[in-house]
């Protein structure tokens, strides 16, 4: 296992066990958001997830979502497939669960999310 499958499988692993610990709780102490939309300015989810908080509406947050900050960008010098995700039947229903919809990714879009220094714009 490389260390690219080693991190789907951490992946796995932690969002299984959350689902059992959200699972375990009544409805009404529940609440879904993706990282992605959580993190994104233009979108809702963080009204919705404070609205659920119970903390108000916080009117400065989408400002805040606008500065990236990334103390951890490491790189390697080994070249991982991102398609070996398709050789991890559990990881691609989960996923799936969460909404992530694999044929959206291609090597394109990977390049524009992850190296946008080296992507045509």
């Amino acid at each position: 296992m490389n260390s690219y499958e080693r991190a789907l499988f951490h992946w796995t692993e932690v969002h299984l066990y959350a689902l059992e610990v959200i699972e375990s709780l009544p409805a009404s102490h529940r609440h879904f958001t993706r990282h992605e939309t959580l993190t994104d300015p233009d979108d809702s989810s963080w009204r919705d997830l404070c609205d659920f908080l119970e903390l108000g509406q916080h009117v400065g947050f989408p400002n805040v979502l606008r500065k990236r900050v990334d103390s951890y960008q490491l790189t390697t010098d080994r070249a991982y497939d991102w398609r070996a995700i398709f050789d991890h039947q559990e990881t691609l229903r989960l996923a799936e669960r969460f909404g992530y919809d694999l044929n959206e990714i291609d090597d394109a879009n990977l390049a524009r999310r992850y190296f946008p220094a080296d992507s045509p714009r």
